[in-house]
């Protein structure tokens, strides 16, 4: 029962260091397929 609290209270901290890479990430991987889309719907038209 300890172990699964103490894995808990250590991601906790981690959280917020990895925030604003995860963002950073998550902005190039939506940035990414968002501009092919772009670039398809323009190559549609």
């Amino acid at each position: 029962m300890p172990r699964p609290h103490a894995s808990v209270q250590t991601a906790v901290p981690e959280a917020p260091r990895l925030t604003p890479l995860g963002a950073a990430l998550l902005a190039l991987a939506l940035s990414i397929p968002g501009g092919l889309l772009l670039m398809a719907i323009n190559a549609l038209i």
